[in-house]
């Protein structure tokens, strides 16, 4: 019961603390460093495959959200090429350096797929 109380006394007494300039600028840089951190860590997660995430904080949602669509739209031109590319010819096809045989195409299907899942394409840009 002594804990409570003094807990409740010190958040009482805090509220006329306030942060000095370089404090408050401390705190933004390491908020930014972190979600930078973490924007790279699911962009790598993606990469690999990845695709479910595990947020923990709110705070990391609008980061995963970034993250997600620029993995997605920032490869959609090179895919749709690929997928058309390999849907004419119904075989493996090269594309630049990439060979693309039928499990590649439904892994390119995939891509699509998951792109429309999470929102970064609509329907109509399939």
């Amino acid at each position: 019961m002594v804990f409570s109380k003094d807990t409740l006394q010190f958040f009482k007494e805090s509220k006329d603390i306030t942060l000095s300039f370089e404090q408050k600028e401390k705190n933004s840089q390491t908020v930014h460093n972190a979600w930078r951190k973490h924007y790279h860590h699911i962009k790598h997660s993606l990469f690999l495959g990845w695709y479910q995430g595990w947020d923990l904080h709110p705070a990391q949602i609008p980061v995963r959200y970034i993250a997600t669509y620029s993995y997605f739209l920032e490869k959609l031109d090179q895919m749709t090429f690929r997928l058309k590319n390999f849907l004419k010819s119904a075989q493996g096809t090269v594309s630049g350096n990439t060979f693309d045989d039928a499990a590649t195409g439904l892994g390119l299907l995939n891509y699509f797929i998951r792109a429309y899942q999470c929102g970064a394409i609509t329907e109509n840009e399939i």
